[in-house]
């Protein structure tokens, strides 16, 4: 093999491997695939006009967080994926200590705090009408999924927020899915 057949061979394996460490975009419906470190399965979610601002695994490896907006709109959706501190919680369990951490957080003020489901999908919701001071009215729509002793937190804000925003929330659960074992 010449060196320059090498040096391809080398250069396509690590374009694989960084595809594999940092996701994969899929169609033109933007779908991600989320490989989870340390699984065979990965998450995948249609962002439909979301820029990917950020898809990254921690330092150690173990966690992945994905930020991406539609910034002209203000919405934001952050996935973030982490292993379980505590092993057999169900999806709604951990909506529930999510729960109690944001209502103990209160450097903001929270309204219309409610935890619900989303066809099965264990989530919070609330509304920050305004932070320091400055009116913002910026929704707030988070989902959990426990799977395999993996967390994962879909988050979704909008701001400013107006009556059927949640609509693109639900579009993109409507979309969540597993690949793999």
């Amino acid at each position: 093999m010449t060196s320059r057949r090498r040096n391809l061979t080398a250069l396509a394996f690590v374009a694989l491997l960084a595809a594999a460490a940092l996701g994969q975009q899929g169609d033109g419906r933007n779908v991600r695939r989320l490989l989870v470190p340390g699984r065979t399965w990965a998450v995948e979610l249609a962002l439909p006009n979301f820029n990917v601002r950020q898809d990254a695994l921690s330092a150690d490896g173990r966690a992945r967080k994905l930020r991406a907006d539609i910034e002209s709109e203000g919405c934001v959706v952050t996935v973030t994926i982490v292993p379980a501190s505590t092993t057999r919680v169900s999806s709604k369990d951990l909506r529930d200590l999510a729960a109690e951490r944001v209502r103990a957080e209160t450097t903001v003020r929270r309204e219309n705090f409610k935890t619900s489901e989303y066809k099965q999908t264990p989530t919070i919701e609330y509304l920050v009408r305004d932070f320091k001071g400055q009116p913002v009215n910026q929704k707030h729509l988070n989902a959990y999924v426990s799977r395999d002793n993996v967390w994962i937190d879909i988050h979704f804000s909008k701001f400013p927020f107006r009556d059927g925003d949640e609509k693109l929330f639900h579009a993109i659960l409507d979309t969540l899915k597993f690949t793999g074992n």
